[in-house]
């Protein structure tokens, strides 16, 4: 008789964990939201602790902006951008804290946008989604979860699957996206270091100079408490050199002029806490931006700009930072080597496609699908 039970109770265990485990799989592979934003903190965590020279935090402007392969290729220091869609200043302490958990970068490039953000932007369920579905489990992660405003449920946080069980039934969308992470996995890196951009252009408008403009406009007060939080999180964490940024816009409404005057008031709060703020806003000239050809929209440079922007933002880091590029192991060179190889040849497809389907908005990010179409285009 005890043998009986004692087979039927090691079935009922190999059958429950046989369901933990597939349910596990399934939110690591299947049931999670598959995008641009997932595949780059999944590359953030692939790289080697210690070997990042620059971080750089912030929203689209950010991953748009800069490309790390790029400064790499052209200045030898290692960056990455832990950063994604829509990155609100509420959520800055636990990424800070995840950044240093896994890198010691000489500095720590903060682009301003998500502290201009109002309240109700400053906490949408979908922005704590991109960090916190994408964060190893960690104190740091519990933590993040139980700061989270009343109304979202917790437990979600914990076990994905439960938002994105729903997501079974969108097969196409779901396969893609598990060989997109399964070949950066299985690579080790991310090739194009989490960059993305899209072929679209802007509409025409007349395009303000704010060069000279040091008009102020007041911070939402969340917002601003979630800045100085913030700054004050920078000082006590031992990280020496800190940038804050405001990354080129094409200023055309009467919403992003306020936008802009909100960003020198920002600017302000951070001079006070003794770090550093650059508005690459009041800098056009010295970039070389193109209104008309350098943007994809108002809001985000195309490759044509954040080639520029990265040539120029690279060489004033080295310039004021005192860059030493840390020592990579022959593994990790050769990585950033294709990495930067990949991203010309991203470039070039780049060209290519916006001659070739000039009215038509390509969205190109890292995906085993364009690495294949990147591969032909080698040489």
């Amino acid at each position: 008789m005890k043998k009986l039970w004692l087979k039927r109770g090691l079935k009922i265990f190999s059958l429950l964990l046989a369901v933990l485990l597939s349910a596990g799989l399934a939110q690591i592979f299947y049931l999670r939201q598959f995008d641009k934003n997932q595949l780059r903190m999944d590359g953030f965590y692939l790289e080697e602790e210690n070997t990042l020279d620059v971080v750089i935090l912030g929203a689209s402007e950010v991953y748009t902006g800069f490309s790390s392969a790029l400064a790499y290729d052209s200045f030898g220091f290692t960056s990455y951008p832990y950063s994604f869609e829509s990155n609100p200043a509420s959520l800055w302490k636990s990424e800070l804290k995840e950044i240093l958990t896994h890198q010691t970068p000489q500095v720590l490039v903060v682009e301003i946008n998500g502290a201009l953000y109002n309240e109700k932007d400053l906490y949408k369920e979908a922005s704590n989604r991109y960090l916190i579905d994408n964060m190893p489990m960690s104190q740091n992660k519990i933590d993040t979860i139980r700061s989270l405003k009343s109304g979202e449920d917790p437990l979600s946080y914990y076990f994905p699957i439960i938002k994105y069980h729903g997501k079974w039934m969108h097969v196409r969308t779901n396969i893609l996206g598990a060989i997109d992470t399964i070949t950066m996995q299985r690579r080790g890196y991310s090739l194009l270091k989490g960059m993305t951009s899209n072929t679209g252009h802007p509409k025409e408008a007349e395009v303000m100079d704010v060069s000279s403009d040091t008009s102020e406009r007041e911070l939402d007060p969340e917002a601003e408490a979630c800045l100085r939080e913030f700054l004050e999180e920078c000082q006590n964490s031992g990280i020496q050199q800190v940038l804050f940024v405001r990354f080129p816009h094409r200023i055309t409404t009467e919403k992003e002029y306020q936008r802009y005057q909100r960003s020198n008031r920002a600017g302000r709060i951070v001079t006070e806490y003794g770090f550093d703020y650059l508005n690459m806003e009041k800098v056009g000239d010295e970039l070389g931006l193109d209104m008309e050809k350098d943007f994809y929209n108002d809001e985000h440079l195309n490759v044509y700009g954040q080639q520029k922007l990265t040539a120029w933002l690279g060489q004033y880091l080295m310039e004021h930072y005192s860059l030493t590029p840390c020592a990579l192991t022959e593994k990790g060179q050769q990585q950033w080597e294709e990495s930067a190889h990949y991203t010309q040849l991203f470039y070039e497809y780049f060209d290519q496609c916006k001659k070739e389907n000039s009215d038509e908005v390509i969205k190109l990010k890292e995906s085993a699908s364009l690495l294949k179409k990147l591969k032909q285009m080698d040489p």
